[in-house]
């Protein structure tokens, strides 16, 4: 699943399923809670499957993808680790 937020020119991965199915509910969950950090929504989303990320750019694109599903779980781990700090995930 992606998301777009609003000026941005590229799409963000923020999950991944192995059905459209689970991959929709999490587009539906995830899209009103999510924010940047600058605190704007996404404007945009979409389950963009690893055919269309290959289309769009090549293996990169798929590369690009993972690392931003480790970028959020590890900025996740560290909000949990301190439930004090601030910020979005």
């Amino acid at each position: 699943m992606q998301v777009r937020y609003p000026h941005a020119q590229q799409w963000e991965t923020v999950a991944v399923s192995a059905t459209r199915g689970v991959a929709a509910k999490l587009a539906g969950g995830m899209y009103r809670d999510l924010r940047n950090d600058t605190g704007q929504s996404p404007v945009q989303v979409r389950i963009a499957s690893d055919e269309l990320l290959r289309r769009e750019g090549g293996d990169q694109a798929i590369r690009d993808a993972a690392a931003q599903l480790w970028q959020r779980a590890q900025a996740a781990s560290r909000a949990a680790a301190d439930p004090y700090r601030t910020g979005s995930v």
